[in-house]
């Protein structure tokens, strides 16, 4: 009441107006006052340095926050192992997997939860760190004479939400390639069945294109219980799926400012006759939309984008997806662009870039340096106008 009488009294309010017409003009005044941001920079702050792992392999690398910590998790899977770097205590931890299971990668939630997966034959083993085994389970990967394999990947890994375990799963069928198939699954561990067999590649992608790894690996953000956002390499909008519907919505996004043109879709009667040398360009040279990440803390989109670069160096070696430069695009809740930033080829990795409440966490890619000091990240902090 003091501060309704308050209102009344700032801004001349008629002695008649009642209660309601009050609190509507409060409401006015606090939703009109929100800030909205139009201007992010990613500024470099704090530096991590560990001595295990010595560079990041051909794993999965991924970040996971509680109250307590913040924590990398580094799946060493060639050794059967798995090296946990502690940010807040600057300290590592290493689990061994001394498990007789066939297996071939793992998922990591903490030290009384990892799930052992066999990509091919779909067999899921949970396990502690002291390798009990707790749980098994059997995902029918043959589905209407379509055989689908699990795809785990950085980009697109393993996510459990309650007690549903999504999969990112490509499908072969006689010649027909990846791309005509339902690419994510839904598998309930407490039925032990498949919920949803569900999406595809966009339009873009068909069995006479390939787009080698770099076009393949899309990624996915989980925004609510009906909605999942992916974002595709080689496909300038993203893709709203909606679980309810069955349906999809494409939104077109801004444009790269360093992406000048779009890699064009080659045709072919099949895809093998496009060949090695093809393959290797589109997966050296051309420029893609490599990956999409929310950032829950600041209800913002970060859209990871690959520049173009030469297909070979000035001493005619071939480069690599971690020479080339890149940038990040910045987009609201509502996908309006805000602004873009450059980042250096060869210092740092894109492939792993978490959004942690402090700010952007990204890893040193020091293999050209030579040097052997360790594993390194960058923290930058998120500045926001």
């Amino acid at each position: 009441m003091q501060l309704l009488k308050f209102i009344s009294n700032k801004f001349k309010i008629p002695e008649g107006a009642t209660l309601s017409c009050l609190f509507l003009l409060l409401c006015g005044m606090i939703l009109g006052g929100e800030k909205k941001i139009t201007s992010v920079q990613f500024m470099p702050a704090k530096v991590y340095q560990f001595q295990s792992p010595k560079y990041i392999g051909r794993d999965r690398v991924f970040l996971i926050e509680d109250e307590n910590d913040t924590k990398i998790i580094h799946p060493q899977v060639d050794n059967n192992q798995i090296i946990i770097n502690s940010l807040k205590n600057n300290t590592s931890d290493t689990i061994s997997i001394k498990s007789n299971l066939f297996w071939e990668k793992y998922y990591y939630i903490n030290k009384d939860s990892i799930f052992l997966i066999n990509r091919h034959y779909g067999t899921i083993h949970l396990i502690n760190s002291s390798n009990e085994l707790i749980d098994s389970w059997q995902i029918p990967l043959v589905i209407d004479s379509v055989r689908y394999v699990i795809d785990i990947t950085r980009q697109c890994d393993i996510v459990l939400k309650d007690s549903d375990l999504y999969l990112k799963v490509y499908g072969v069928k006689g010649k027909d390639y990846i791309y005509n198939f339902n690419i994510d699954m839904i598998y309930n561990l407490k039925s032990k069945k498949i919920t949803k067999l569900f999406m595809n590649y966009p339009n873009t992608y068909s069995t006479t294109h390939n787009w080698s790894n770099s076009g393949s690996i899309f990624t996915r953000i989980i925004k609510s219980d009906d909605e999942i956002i992916y974002n595709f390499p080689a496909f300038e909008d993203i893709i709203l799926y909606s679980l309810k519907n069955n349906s999809t919505k494409n939104i077109k996004l801004q444009n790269s400012k360093y992406i000048e043109e779009f890699p064009p879709p080659c045709f072919a009667n099949n895809w093998k006759e496009l060949g090695t040398e093809y393959i290797r360009t589109y997966w050296i040279d051309k420029p893609f939309y490599k990956q999409l990440i929310y950032d829950k803390y600041r209800n913002l989109f970060y859209r990871i984008v690959s520049h173009a670069q030469p297909l070979r160096d000035s001493l005619n070696n071939y480069n690599d997806n971690f020479t080339r430069n890149w940038s990040i695009m910045v987009f609201d809740d509502s996908f309006n662009y805000i602004t873009e930033q450059f980042f250096q080829g060869r210092k740092y990795n894109p492939f792993y870039t978490f959004v942690a409440k402090e700010g952007l966490i990204i890893p040193f890619d020091d293999q050209y340096e030579k040097k052997n000091k360790g594993m390194m990240y960058q923290l930058f902090t998120i500045k926001t106008n």
